[in-house]
């Protein structure tokens, strides 16, 4: 995470994470958080309806987007991949997040990846220790 806030020259807090999620039925989810956070599962498994979900192994993510993992883009992945954005991305002017392979970034607008995905917002990240 450093590494990608020090090539795109902005906070960590703009850098946004893809992680791919699994739940109990093998359906996959994209959520979308804050590069200086961490994703809380039973919020994520909560949004999704279901029991449970953990991350996706490389295999998994690949077979459902088409990327290694650390190079998913928040776009342009399977129309059929529900996709989950954390309100605190939603709340970004610009963010940065992977382009597609592990040497590329993208600067893009939360708006427009609301748009292009049709993401549903819901808080996603474990509670930070000064909010409780």
């Amino acid at each position: 995470m450093e590494a990608a806030s020090a090539v795109a020259r902005v906070p960590p807090r703009q850098i946004v994470k893809t992680l791919l999620l699994v739940d109990e039925h093998g359906e996959a989810c994209a959520c979308l958080i804050r590069g200086d956070r961490r994703l809380d599962l039973g919020k994520a498994a909560e949004a999704l309806g279901v029991r449970r979900v953990r991350f996706a192994d490389g295999e998994e993510v690949r077979e459902a987007t088409g990327y290694a993992v650390g190079a998913v883009p928040p776009v342009g992945l399977p129309p059929r991949l529900r996709t989950l954005m954390d309100p605190e991305v939603e709340a970004l002017e610009t963010m940065v997040a992977g382009g597609g392979s592990s040497r590329a970034l993208v600067r893009l607008s939360p708006k427009d990846v609301l748009r292009a995905t049709r993401a549903r917002v819901v808080a996603l990240a474990e509670a930070s220790p000064s909010t409780g």
